[in-house]
């Protein structure tokens, strides 16, 4: 019995001992989980602010470099305007070169076409007024021969005319030689 306690009471001891060691065990995982945790949130809180600054760095670096190419690009605009401005120039005194030139073969060219059309239409007066002389002689002859038909055949009216106004002459004379002869008693009188 006594071997038994004892025997009873070495399991006990290990069991206990085993128990702590476990416990132990437990404990410094916990711990070392906690060790963990708390590096991971410390890289992350480093991850970040690294994060942060590099962004903020990058930021600057952004508007450094805009403001270095916006003036960079401005001495370019002021380089091409004053080039602008000379080919301005350039062109407008080209322009008006060409205006010149333009407006003198213009005025060449209309002196020569104001003198054709003075030619043309005096050539053509000059037809014109031929043809109008050749249509006016051409009307006379026409008016002439129209008088002289409408003289003749008024001629042979005036005629036919005088030959009925005889003829009714001799008729009337020859009624009242008639009515005379009635009236002396010369024509026989019809018996009653």
């Amino acid at each position: 019995a006594a071997k038994q306690e004892v025997a009873t009471a070495s399991m006990k001891s290990e069991c206990a001992g085993m128990l702590k060691t476990v416990q132990s065990a437990i404990d410094q995982q916990e711990m070392g989980t906690r060790l963990l945790k708390q590096e991971l949130k410390n890289i992350e809180e480093e991850t970040v602010a690294s994060m942060q600054d590099q962004q903020v760095q990058l930021h600057r670096d952004m508007s450094d470099s805009m403001a270095k190419q916006q003036m960079v690009l401005r001495q370019d605009i002021s380089k091409w305007s004053n080039s602008v401005v000379k080919q301005q120039h350039v062109v407008t005194e080209l322009m008006k070169a060409q205006q010149r030139e333009l407006h003198q073969d213009m005025m060449g060219a209309m002196a020569k076409q104001q003198q054709a059309l003075h030619q043309d239409l005096t050539e053509e007066l000059a037809h014109q007024q031929e043809e109008v002389a050749k249509s006016m002689v051409e009307q006379q002859e026409y008016m002439h021969e129209q008088f002289t038909e409408h003289a003749a055949k008024q001629h042979e009216d005036v005629s036919e005319s005088i030959k009925n106004q005889e003829t009714m002459a001799k008729s009337i004379t020859d009624r009242l030689d008639y009515i005379q002869w009635v009236k002396d008693g010369e024509v026989p009188q019809a018996s009653s």
